[in-house]
C-alpha cells in the first residue's frame, strides 16, 4: 500500500506544483496586462498633450497671421481713403471755383 500512497503523494505533489505554476503564470499575465495598460495610458496622455501643444502653436501662428493681414488691410484701406479724400478735395476746389465763377458772372 506504500506504493499506492507514494503514487497518490506524487500525484498530489504534481498537482500542487502545477497549481503553483498556473498561479505564477496568472500573476505574470496580470502584471504584463497592468504594465501594458499603464503604458497605453501614458502613450495616450502623451499624444493628447502633443496634440494640444500642436493645436496651441498653430492657433498662435494663425493669430499672428491674422493680425499681420489685418494690419496690412488697414494700411491699404488708409491709403485708399487718403486717395479718395485727395480726389474729393480736388473736386471740391473745382466745384467752389465753378460756383464763384457763376456768381461773378464769368463764363466757364
Amino acid at each position: 500500500m506504500s506504493s499506492s500512497q507514494d503514487s497518490v503523494d506524487q500525484i498530489h505533489n504534481a498537482e500542487e506544483a502545477a497549481r503553483k505554476r498556473v498561479e505564477e503564470a496568472e500573476k505574470r499575465a496580470r502584471e504584463i496586462r497592468e504594465a501594458a495598460d499603464k503604458e497605453s495610458k501614458e502613450i495616450v496622455a502623451s499624444a493628447n498633450l502633443s496634440a494640444k501643444q500642436s493645436a496651441s502653436s498653430k492657433m498662435t501662428d494663425l493669430q499672428k497671421d491674422s493680425k499681420k493681414s489685418t494690419g496690412q488691410i488697414e494700411k491699404d484701406a488708409e491709403k485708399q481713403i487718403a486717395k479718395l479724400q485727395k480726389y474729393a478735395d480736388g473736386k471740391r476746389e473745382t466745384a467752389i471755383s465753378d460756383i464763384v465763377k457763376l456768381l461773378m458772372g464769368e463764363e466757364q
